[in-house]
């Protein structure tokens, strides 16, 4: 009774409360009535109006014909005359909507019931001309709907709201009261079931009857409300009352939701079909039996899928195909998880194998349900897919439906048919075909790497347990399934020329899923099989990309089959396969090579293009590929064979090289890469099929043979080969010959004269042989490269340069490697060595015989050094003498360099550490040597002097014409020799001033140290002109307002603050601060206000820094906010936190401005940074993002991200490099967006660097445990610079850039003209392309005399000086020797 008086209470409260709404509600529907009534009325009255006037002019059209006024009493209509009334349309009776109006006028006819003659004509006609006289608009306007105004507020409030609050109460109440009866036992289970279902088919009538006269959304929510209340009602008879079968109720819900889409159909409410389709997706899991029935379960999802997408594709619904997708998925993989089993479920202590045991799901009878469910509800999906294509603009929606029922397709078929992979590749060929036709019909092809990546990620998961003997036939399957893709990549454009090279990244990407399927099925049990199938999937890869003219994706597809053959090989090495060498496998690889080597032979000779570098770089990563894999698959027990394969492999690449240059003679300088690998092969051949230091020699003898081809043909690719060979030979020559001899003689003594030798023979040791053939090699080819730099300069080819250095270093190491000889075996034949002990020997024997060994080499140590100077001496000589016979510089600048290293050591350290005698032989023998030196040069110095003078007494006489004419003051010759490039300069119609914009071919051809010091410009007579490199001023329209800055103060907490007074009137978004302090981070907090009562927060959260690195300082002191024109801002730089560094500052000024858009125009310009890479380093939680400017040169002092993150904040470090070996620091900064409140977005997205030239700049942000940032692009910010110059002449100038070495130039006109207040600006100039100076490497005009020249007279008289004092040093050195001689005893 107490509950019932509380609920009756809650009810009289609810009544109180909603009685004033309901009033409210019922009057704002009267107003709107009124209103609506007061429009219709305001129609009819115009209509009326325009009735009168139409029937005024019928009345002037019948006068007009009569020829008497009408008679107004007689014809003039009234209500009450019942002879008019049938003409007459009631406006009062009509229930025609306001709206419909304006079409009433047409279809009125005004006249009298009885008119006589051709008064009843005229009426007619004028009424026919009146209605064909109505203006088109009107008419268009009387025929399109009217347009609903948008819903107030009040009434969203009002109808929206309340309802749904309403519905929501309504429910609330009524599971209250449901609750309390039934705790009560009011209501049995049967009841309570009825009930329901009663109240959810009164609240559908309810609806249905409210439908005519109520909005839409009242309507839907009650329909919905009803839905719910019948499914409920149904699901509880079964799941918690088990009054009806589950199968009747599941029927009888399939029905419901039946009328719940036809209801959503009739009312458009695409909620309500959202209500039947969660329901219907739900209906299965709260109605389950826990029986498993896929027939019925699938056909019903199938059923229930169809209408609601025919529903809602009728409807145009939108959301719900979204949810037909997910949700139909989500049930087939419940379904799959809990009942699909192949082997059924046994006890664990069973013994029967997983593979033995037979589930509900073993054979395919039983998975044919399932099955038919996969394939319809893909086709299904298929068919909605080409619907929304082909009939609505709704394309990414049928891409997705697409792209579900062909992943629903493959998942599916994978998941059921795993255990037959026989059956799933072939309908995975067959789902492959159906992909090419569905994207096909959708125009999106290249969608298909979706379901091929899909269908590759099952074969790799279920092929693992196929059977050894079944894998072949089933690699041949995924080759038909890489041919039906490739075939649907490339079959509508494979005619085009070139191919699209989407297309052949495509094909060459099956190809290569091919290839890794291929390896986990062959691999390791036929390795050869592999390889042969990895040769014809890469070529037709490669075939592709030369189709498509993508030299990188062919060289990928060569080196990509080249790593799968390497894992062949290994495994085929690992696995110990018919050893030492697997025939099969050889032949396999042999055709590897030949494809590869063929299809460059084909690029070359039968495509009329240019013979690309990626082909020859591909024909020979092949080459190597075979060898490599060769090797590897072989043992060591075979070295003639590695040998001659390859030595085979390098005759094949040479003979290729030799044919195609003879046919393409303009593809040599790439050609010789191959030609050059092969001597690199043959040089390995060598050293499989020899030993010892008959490799060093021929290896040498192939570098010559290398060299010489460079001598010929001037290729520069030739000159890298041989130093290659060269660079091997001496490796090998010091680690093996020279070292390896010296090996055997520490081994005698390790083993005690077991292994090894005592001393090395003379002029009969590996050392010998490779030191001798490796200096005659070299001093052959320095003598070929000598004679062929001698033909380039003939030629006035620009290899000469090359060459000669080439032969000069060719030609030192020649003589070193020779005079290391000789000094090597003269040591060895004036060494005394005790004879070799017998073997073996006790300990105290070998230790008495190593103790003798040690004293004996030692008491020789000062004849040693003295040969070794003596040698020295004499090889410097041998030098000093070929070089004047040959007249060769090289060789007697080698000779003197010698001599000093002899002389060197003998006052270092012979002088002063060997025996008397030692000393004097060295003394006497090294100055005979210097004195024929001496000899050479006084004999042969007037020749000498002669070839190095330019020719003597014409030098003499033009030192004296300029010194008779160094007071005439001539404007000075630029010598352009040293300068690289040029640019011509037009546009210099008068003398005067003039300016030329720098742009970026300028900025990448400087090369000098400082920007721009290199730069020259000289007029047409070749006279170097003034000028300036400077920035391009800013022209800003609106200055900044400096602010007066007021009680600027540091507060306890840390903070700075600041108030600024601004003119009135002044419009700012903009500050820049001035502020005193080192290094700081801080955040900014920004008040405006006309007083400092009414300063209120406009921005909150902007960052300012200032940082310092190890190259200088970068800073950012703006700050933005929204536009103001308070006169009072303060600015708050807030306390530092864990996160920001900084000490105490101060604010001591501020610039104020707002720009426009274009108030400022060339400040900067922008070039866009390619992202190279975007890499994230988990352990500093940072992410590294390398960008290339493309080329060095640009000065760029910051950098711009374009970043998709709404809001962030990051530390961000920036360096750059243009070797990328070292990054040295250049900036970096805080990059920041916050939204303080919505609209007003504050961010920097630019980090300001100190000025960097490098190509490459890397920046490290710092991403703590945030997720990285989407970096969408980036932009690098240059200062525009201009050149003036003071042209004196009109006419062409030129200018000059390109010296690395050049100082930057100092004029006066810098001065002048910052000190010049001109009002003319410098006119303009023009730059034309950057061309190479034909001129570079000239000697300079009248260039002056070196040093020694220009000071013979000193020079010799202090040479002379010198060369006295030494010889009365050595003179008296020599006398002290001889007294101290004298007085020793005998």
């Amino acid at each position: 009774m107490e509950a019932l008086l509380v609920l009756l209470g809650l009810g009289l409260v609810g009544l109180f409360l909603a009685t004033p709404i309901l009033a409210l509600l019922l009057a704002m529907q009267a107003k709107a009535r009124v209103k609506h009534l007061e429009e219709r009325l305001d129609v009819r009255e115009a209509h009326i109006a325009e009735l009168e006037r139409r029937l005024a002019r019928m009345e002037t059209l019948a006068q007009a014909s009569t020829g008497h006024p009408p008679d107004r009493t007689a014809s003039s209509p009234t209500p009450q005359d019942p002879s008019v009334s049938v003409g007459w349309v009631d406006l009062h009776d009509a229930k025609v909507h306001p709206s419909g109006l304006t079409d009433a006028p047409r279809a009125l006819a005004v006249m009298p019931s009885e008119p006589t003659g051709d008064l009843r004509v005229m009426s007619e006609a004028a009424a026919a001309s009146a209605s064909a006289s109505a203006p088109a608009p009107a008419a268009a306007s009387s025929s399109a709907p009217p347009t609903e105004p948008a819903p107030s507020l009040e009434e969203q409030l009002g109808l929206t709201w309340l309802t749904r609050i309403g519905a929501a109460a309504f429910l609330l109440g009524a599971l209250f009261f449901f609750k309390y009866a039934v705790d009560n036992a009011w209501i049995g289970p049967t009841g309570r079931v009825v009930l329901g279902a009663v109240l959810g088919a009164l609240l559908l009538a309810a609806a249905e009857l409210l439908r005519p006269r109520t909005r839409p959304a009242f309507v839907h929510a009650l329909s919905g409300i009803g839905l719910a209340t019948l499914v409920a009602s149904l699901w509880a008879s079964v799941a918690l009352y088990q009054l009806a079968p589950p199968a009747a109720a599941f029927v009888a819900v399939a029905l419901v939701l039946a009328l719940g889409a036809g209801l959503s159909l009739r009312h458009r409410a695409e909620s309500l079909l959202v209500l039947v389709l969660v329901a219907g997706l739900a209906n299965p899991v709260v109605l389950s039996t826990g029986q498993d029935r896929p027939v019925a379960l699938f056909g019903y999802l199938l059923l229930l899928g169809s209408m609601a997408l025919g529903v809602a594709l009728r409807a145009g619904f939108r959301l719900v195909p979204a949810l037909v997708v997910p949700g139909s998925s989500a049930l087939f993989l419940g379904w799959y998880l809990k009942s699909f089993d192949i082997h059924g479920q046994t006890s664990a202590w069973s013994d029967v194998p997983p593979e033995a045991r037979i589930g509900p799901y073993h054979g395919l009878a039983a998975r044919l349900a399932p099955l038919l469910f996969v394939g319809l509800a893909s086709a299904q999906w298929s068919a909605v897919a080409l619907y929304l294509d082909r009939r609505t603009p709704r394309k990414l929606d049928a891409k997705l439906f697409a792209l579900a029922a062909l992943t629903l397709s493959h998942a599916g078929a994978a998941m059921l048919l795993h255990d037959h992979v026989w059956l799933l590749s072939a309908l995975a060929i067959a789902l492959g075909a159906f992909a090419i036709w569905l994207l096909g019909a959708l125009g999106v092809t290249e969608l298909l790497a979706v379901p091929m990546a899909a269908a590759f990620v099952v074969f790799l998961v279920v092929s693992h347990d196929v059977p050894q003997d079944q894998r072949l036939w089933l690699v041949a399957l995924f080759g038909g399934w890489t041919g039906v893709y490739v075939a649907g990549f490339v079959r509508k454009v494979l005619r085009r020329d070139p191919l699209p090279v989407g297309a052949a990244i495509a094909g060459s990407v099956a190809a290569a899923l091919f290839v890794v399927l291929a390896a986990v099925q062959l691999l390791p049990e036929r390795p050869a099989i592999f390889v042969v199938l990895t040769s014809i999937a890469s070529a037709a890869a490669a075939a592709l990309a030369v189709r498509a003219r993508l030299g990188v994706l062919h060289l990928a597809a060569v080196a990509f089959a080249s790593l799968m053959i390497a894992i062949a090989a290994g495994v085929v090495r690992s696995a110990a396969l018919a050893a030492p060498l697997s025939p099969a496998f050889l032949g396999a690889l042999v055709v590897f090579g030949v494809v590869h080597l063929a299809a460059l032979g084909v690029a070359a000779l039968r495509t009329p293009s240019p013979l690309r570098w990626s082909a020859v770089l591909a024909g020979a990563l092949a080459t190597l590929t075979f060898v490599a894999a060769t090797l590897a698959s072989t043992s060591d027990e075979v070295p003639t064979f590695r040998a001659l394969v390859t030595a085979a492999a390098g005759a094949l690449d040479l003979a290729l090289a030799a044919g195609i240059m003879r046919r393409r003679p303009e593809a040599s300088a790439r050609l010789s890469l191959l030609a050059g690998l092969a001597l690199g092969l043959f040089a390995a051949a060598l050293a499989f099929g020899l030993e010892g230091a008959t490799i060093t020699v021929l290896w040498a003898a192939l570098g010559c043979v290398a060299a010489a081809i460079a001598a010929r043909s001037r290729e520069g690719g030739w000159l890298v080969v041989a130093s290659l060979l060269f660079a091997a030979t001496f490796v090998r020559l010091v680690a093996v010959d020279v070292w390896g001899t010296q090996a055997l003689v520490e081994r005698f003594f390790e083993t005690q004269g077991r292994e090894g030798v005592l001393s090395v023979p003379l002029l009969r040791s590996p050392r010998a042989t490779g030191l001798a053939g490796t200096s005659v090699a070299l001093l052959v080819a320095a003598y070929l490269l000598a004679a062929g730099a001698r033909r380039a300069e003939a030629a006035k080819d620009k290899a000469r340069a090359a060459l000669d250095v080439a032969a000069g270093i060719a030609a030192i190491g020649g003589h070193a490697f020779w005079s290391t000889l000789a000094v090597l075996e003269v040591r060895t034949a004036v060494t005394t060595l005790p004879a070799p002990p017998p073997v073996p020997l006790d300990a105290p024997e070998w230790a008495a015989f190593a103790a003798r060994f040690t004293a004996l080499l030692a008491s020789q140590q000062g004849r040693l050094a003295m040969t070794t100077t003596l040698v020295l001496s004499v090889a410097a000589a041998a030098l000093l003498a070929l070089g004047f016979a040959a007249r060769s510089a090289l060789h007697r600048y080698l000779g003197l360099a010698l001599f000093f290293l002899a002389v060197a050591k003998l006052v270092v350290w012979d002088v002063w550490s060997v025996e008397r005698i030692y000393q004097i032989l060295l003394l006497t023998g090294v100055g005979a040597l210097l004195v024929a030196g001496g000899f050479l040069y006084a004999r042969f110095s007037d020749r000498l002097i002669a070839l190095m003078r330019t020719g003597g007494t014409a030098l003499v006489i033009l030192l004296v014409a300029t010194r008779a004419e160094a007071q005439v003051i001539t404007p000075r010759l630029l010598p352009v020799g040293k300068y690289t490039s040029m640019r011509a300069v037009t546009g210099i119609d008068a003398a005067g001033d003039h300016r030329l914009a720098v742009d970026d071919a300028l900025y990448r051809a400087s090369t000098s140290a400082e920007l721009f010091a290199d730069v020259r410009l000289v007029d047409a007579a070749g006279r170097e002109v003034p000028r300036i490199v400077r920035e391009t001023p800013a022209h800003r329209r609106v200055p900044d307002v400096p602010g007066e800055i007021l009680d600027p103060a540091w507060l306890q907490s840390g903070a700075a603050v600041a108030t600024f007074r601004l003119p009135a009137s002044t419009l700012h978004c903009r500050l820049v601060l001035d502020i005193a302090g080192d290094t700081f981070l801080r955040r900014v907090r920004v008040e405006t206000g006309d007083s400092r009562e009414a300063l209120g927060v406009v921005a909150e959260g902007p960052l300012v820094y200032r940082i310092r690195h190890e190259r200088g300082t970068v800073e950012h002191l703006l700050v933005p906010y929204p536009k103001s024109e308070a006169r009072l801002v303060r600015v708050t730089l807030l306390p530092a936190d864990a996160a920001e560094a900084g000490g105490r500052l101060s604010i001591q000024g501020g610039a104020f401005r707002c720009p426009s858009s274009d108030d400022e125009t060339n400040v900067v310009s922008e070039m866009p940074l390619a992202i190279e890479e975007i890499r994230r380093d988990e352990a500093e939680r940072s992410t590294i993002v390398t960008l290339d400017a493309g080329a060095e040169g640009l000065p760029i002092q910051a950098i711009t991200l374009d970043i998709g993150t709404t809001e962030l904040r990051r530390r961000v470090d920036v360096t750059a490099t243009s070797f990328r070996e070292v990054w040295p620091a250049v900036g970096g900064g805080v990059l920041y967006r916050i939204t303080p409140r919505p609209g007003v977005v504050l961010e920097s997205m630019r980090l300001p660097i100190d000025e960097t030239r490098k190509r490459y700049l890397r920046l490290v942000i710092h991403d703590e445990d945030s997720p990285p940032l989407g970096i969408r692009g980036a932009r690098g910010e240059v200062r525009p610079r201009e050149i003036v110059f003071r042209a004196a002449t009109p006419g062409e100038h030129r200018l000059y850039v390109g010296d690395r070495t050049a100082a930057a130039p100092l004029y006066d006109l810098a001065v002048i003209l910052d000190r010049a207040d001109r009002a003319e600006v410098p006119r303009d100039a023009t730059m034309g392309p950057v061309l190479p100076n034909p001129r570079f490497g000239e000697a300079d005009r009248a260039a002056p005399l070196p040093f020694t020249e220009r000071h013979r007279t000193a020079l010799g008289v202090a040479l002379a000086v010198v060369l006295l004092a030494l010889s009365l040093w050595a003179i008296r050195l020599l006398r002290n020797t001889d007294a101290a001689d004298e007085g020793k005893p005998g």
